[in-house]
């Protein structure tokens, strides 16, 4: 079943599915396997987060990546569009939501 098809119950139970290969695939030292795995995980994360709380037009942090930011000019889906900051010569690229520091609204008082 694809991401996009899936209640937040499944998701949530696709993704510790994948974890759980992950965390094998790593111990067992296939480290392609547990690359594609994890990007896996961060799609189905993505399929969680709300979209309508990205700011487009401005720089948001990474995940992972300290002193690097991304540059959103779109959304698509679940993929923000976008550059790298400092600009790392890969262009333009997509990158999953879940990647994304996305900072939460303070709510109005």
């Amino acid at each position: 079943m694809k991401f996009s098809e899936m209640s937040h119950a499944d998701l949530l139970n696709e993704i510790g599915s994948l974890t759980e290969k992950a965390r094998k695939a790593e111990q067992m030292g296939n480290i392609s396997e547990f690359a594609v795995l994890d990007r896996k995980i961060s799609v189905a994360k993505s399929y969680l987060i709300d979209a309508s709380k990205v700011n487009i037009g401005e720089l948001t942090g990474l995940r992972y990546e300290t002193n690097t930011y991304f540059y959103v000019e779109e959304i698509r889906g679940v993929f923000a569009w976008g550059y790298k900051v400092p600009v790392d010569g890969n262009g333009r690229m997509a990158i999953p939501l879940d990647l994304l520091i996305i900072k939460e609204e303070v709510p109005k008082v």
